[in-house]
């Protein structure tokens, strides 16, 4: 197959090229040429602002594209500092009264720092803190905890409440686990031993 020259379009091989596309620097003649190269190679048209650029190849289009991204990454950490000034007041029970904590969440956050642990509390409304029935008992002096289960690779999503402050994560998803069907969703779990399984806590954003 003939070989393109240089400055010919890179797509049909006949034309004069006009266009360099900016993903991938392609060259074509025309915007069919242009659709039908982004078709077979799955280019977006779009240059990854994010990729080294030599030197001797930056000009004051990509600074100019530099500092919008840098812009816009400012933008984005103000809007979320923003956010999270908003939910640090709902966490800590803020002043206005729709976030004051009632007092069985007030003990409870103040149990749990007794035992080095920091509380997020979501707002009133919303639905993990209505499913969520973690509450200290203060005549007993513990924690019962509700426990979200999610198993990798599946949409499976177990919960459990109740569960007192000293039971053991394998206990508790033993009784998950037991012998079930073929086609039980967990199966592949429930064939593995206890002491073999994984357990991983969701790291959410730090709160200062």
């Amino acid at each position: 197959m003939e070989e393109p020259k240089i400055g010919d379009c890179e797509e049909c091989k006949k034309k004069a090229s006009k266009y360099k596309c900016p993903g991938c620097c392609l060259r074509t003649c025309s915007l069919p040429c242009v659709n039908a190269h982004k078709q077979r190679t799955g280019c977006t048209g779009k240059r990854n602002i994010t990729s080294f650029v030599p030197l001797s190849r930056f000009d004051d289009n990509l600074l100019l594209s530099d500092y919008n991204l840098l812009e816009e990454t400012k933008r984005i950490a103000e809007s979320a500092t923003r956010i999270r000034s908003k939910l640090c007041n709902t966490i800590n029970g803020g002043h206005h009264p729709h976030f004051k904590l009632p007092h069985h969440l007030r003990n409870l956050r103040t149990a749990a720092a007794s035992r080095r642990t920091k509380l997020l509390f979501l707002p009133s409304g919303m639905s993990k803190r209505e499913t969520n029935q973690t509450r200290f008992n203060h005549r007993k002096k513990y924690i019962s905890w509700t426990i979200e289960w999610r198993f990798h690779s599946t949409d499976v999503v177990l919960l459990d409440h109740g569960i007192h402050e000293d039971a053991s994560l394998c206990s508790l998803i033993e009784n998950h686990l037991q012998p079930s069907p073929w086609n039980h969703p967990l199966r592949k779990f429930c064939e593995e031993q206890l002491d073999s399984l994984k357990f991983f806590i969701r790291k959410y954003p730090k709160v200062i």
